[in-house]
């Protein structure tokens, strides 16, 4: 059975692990912000919207990370880690995503 939970700080160092094989969906944020693990500890805080909201899955397919940016009405994947391979399953990536759309959903943005 998979798990998918919030990021937390307890999580900082399994992140850090996962965000520096990951792959970045978002340019503007790879040349704006300071790193996935910074925008990570905001968003688990929810400190003025600066943060981006990151979910951490647990499952037997592996532990899998994507983080998002929530706007007024829509929302996007900004980065997923592991990057996904080409034989990889892809169950838990979609469990993942699914949970990332409904997350945006209680956040008023809409995916996109």
């Amino acid at each position: 059975m998979s798990d998918i939970k919030h990021f937390s700080p307890i999580d900082l160092p399994l992140f850090r692990r996962l965000a520096a094989q990951g792959v970045s969906l978002d340019t503007v944020a790879q040349i704006r912000d300071a790193s996935p693990l910074e925008t990570a500890m905001l968003g688990s805080v929810a400190w003025m919207g600066r943060g981006r909201p990151t979910f951490i899955l647990r499952g037997e397919e592996g532990i899998l990370a994507a983080q998002m940016v929530v706007e007024e009405t829509r929302a996007r994947i900004t980065l997923v880690a592991p990057a996904p391979q080409p034989r990889q399953a892809v169950s838990a990536w979609l469990m993942l995503i699914d949970h990332l759309a409904e997350q945006a959903g209680r956040r008023g943005g809409a995916p996109h």
